[in-house]
């Protein structure tokens, strides 16, 4: 395993000084024994190789690309620099395969140094390659050599046990086991396993600390156990790109000859130290920090608020002038996770203008209020009228990197009634409707995943989609080692995460108790609501015009399709 070693106490520094002294020696050590034989020597690999005692290992020649690049015939052959043995392929513990040599198991023995030898009808290279063999400790679990891998906090993470893929490769029976600081991690609401994959939830500063993976595996009737130890690092400092909160590219009323001021608000969201330069900047000139100049910009201030941080800084006038009038001061905000700009203008009060506007704000209050009463009452009929006879006016999807209009989760649970009446409702409803009459294209999983696909798939499939449709019943997340977990889990973090999917929520039944809902489901049942089905499985209507399905349109991407269109609003009020 190619890894660092990470040596945090006393007992751990007086190891690594050996070690230290151990490597200068070896390559003191190696030099002449390798160099009696007539090859190119390459010395010793920069890169080391670590295992525990009763643990099996693969060193790897890192001479091959050597040969691939000249198109001829080669052979690999390996001994261990100290003893002059040389290794075949045939069943001992240590055996020769190739441009790989295995320890069926290591042990402390092992450790030194193992030459690979090629050789080609030209020529002839070789390069030793250092293989360190530690004793296992009592009561510890941890490898000593540990790698580096990063998790994000306030989101979900993965760690992948490393080196283990030539372990799954060479046989078809294996097992992973995950530990904690040598505490075995059972599959829950937190940690989840896939294979080589540990699926950490909701990950903080609290899941800092040593994780092993262990991998038991049959080879040639044997049974072996391998282990790795991954030290994580939580990275808990995020920003997001900076807002400007006013101006807001607007309008002020000042009166010529008096004094003004006004501040430039700047949000930035994140977590951790923040850092900004806020500027004032009239038409293309920079505005002074000189508090003498009639026009000047004050001095930065900032405030932690909730979600990040607040930064307003002044621009005053001690006397407004008519060159002031009509220009754009503008504050832009620049930081390293991007910048921004927003603006105003100065205008001369006018008493009479003043009056005048507020008659026509008074008049146009009281149309906007009607409008907005019946926009609330017919809004989503007006919509997809306005959808379907302005469809040129919206931004085609095609060309959005998406495959998918909507990725459908709905529980698949066979033992269930519930369950058989949303397979009905997924499997029949939806495609007949959204696909056929209305022109979406859907994926369902175990419909339209390709053979052999697994369920961590989803991920993928769901960055491709648009929409997430979750269709549920009362008994749906009861129990999350049912196969919609893994996807609800998946989509979730897409959409409240990353923001990457809407989602749309359909409840089949009558749902009384939300307690056993996961909080995402809740949080966005509370959020945006969710649209319910009234209908039974025997009475499913097919027609796009129901309101029902009007609702799920609604909230669709925009897609035209002429039997799937509102003609007039008169037609489906």
């Amino acid at each position: 395993m190619r890894l660092f070693i990470a040596l945090g106490s006393s007992e751990g520094s007086v190891m690594g000084l050996l070690l230290l002294f151990a490597l200068l020696a070896s390559c003191l050590y190696v030099h002449p024994f390798i160099s009696e034989e007539n090859c190119t020597d390459y010395f010793v690999d920069f890169e080391r190789y670590y295992s525990l005692k009763e643990e099996p290992v693969m060193l790897k020649c890192s001479l091959q690309h050597l040969a691939n690049g000249h198109n001829t015939t080669y052979t690999i052959s390996w001994y261990k620099n100290e003893t002059r043995q040389e290794f075949s392929g045939e069943g001992g513990r240590i055996r020769a395969q190739g441009i790989r040599l295995w320890f069926l198991p290591s042990v402390l023995a092992d450790t030194g140094h193992y030459v690979c030898i090629l050789r080609t009808p030209e020529w002839c290279k070789k390069q030793a390659t250092f293989l360190i063999v530690n004793e296992t400790k009592k009561g510890d679990c941890n490898n000593i050599a540990k790698s580096g891998q990063k998790l994000s906090a306030l989101a979900n993470g993965v760690l992948s046990c490393p080196e283990t893929n030539i372990f799954m490769n060479e046989e078809t029976d294996y097992e992973f086991l995950w530990y904690k600081d040598c505490v075995h991690l059972v599959e829950g609401d937190k940690y989840t396993y896939d294979s080589n994959k540990l699926f950490i939830q909701n990950v903080s500063s609290a899941d800092k600390g040593n994780y092993t993976c262990r991998i038991t595996f049959s080879l040639n009737g044997t049974t072996y156990t391998a282990s790795r130890t991954i030290d994580p690092d939580i990275i808990e400092e995020w920003h997001l790109r900076p807002k400007v909160t006013y101006p807001i590219n607007n309008t002020v009323g000042v009166a010529v000859g008096s004094a003004f001021s006004t501040n430039c608000t700047v949000f930035l969201g994140g977590k951790g130290k923040h850092s900004a330069d806020v500027l004032w900047i009239d038409d293309q000139s920079l505005i002074p920090e000189d508090s003498s100049a009639r026009v000047f910009q004050g001095r930065q201030n900032e405030t932690q608020v909730k979600g990040g941080a607040l930064i307003q800084t002044p621009l005053m006038f001690s006397e407004v002038k008519e060159e002031d009038l009509n220009r754009n001061f503008t504050c832009y905000v620049v930081s390293a996770k991007g910048s921004a700009a927003a603006s105003f203008v100065l205008q001369p009060h006018d008493l009479s203008l003043i009056v005048r506007i507020g008659c026509t704000l008074t008049a146009l209050t009281f149309v906007l209020v009607i409008i907005v009463v019946t926009y609330k009452i017919f809004k989503m009929d007006i919509v997809l009228w306005f959808r379907g006879s302005f469809h040129h006016l919206y931004r085609q999807t095609d060309s959005d990197g998406k495959v998918y209009d909507a990725y459908i989760i709905y529980p698949k649970l066979y033992n269930s009634t519930t369950s058989t009446s949303a397979e009905t409702f997924t499997l029949q409803a939806l495609p007949h409707v959204l696909e056929r009459q209305c022109g979406y294209k859907l994926f369902i999983f175990g419909r339209d995943g390709l053979p052999g696909e697994a369920v961590v798939d989803v991920t993928e499939n769901i960055k491709k989609s648009r929409r997430l449709i979750i269709i549920y019943t009362s008994t749906t997340f009861g129990d999350t080692d049912s196969n919609v977990y893994f996807e609800q889990q998946s989509g979730m973090h897409s959409a409240l995460i990353e923001g990457t999917v809407q989602a749309i929520l359909i409840e089949l039944e009558d749902v009384k108790n939300y307690s056993d809902f996961p909080e995402s489901i809740r949080y966005l049942k509370q959020k945006q609501g969710a649209i319910r089905w009234k209908g039974g499985s025997s009475n499913i209507s097919f027609s796009p015009f129901a309101r029902f399905w009007k609702q799920v349109r609604y909230h669709m991407p925009v897609k035209h399709s002429p039997s799937c269109t509102e003609k007039t609003i008169l037609l489906n009020l």
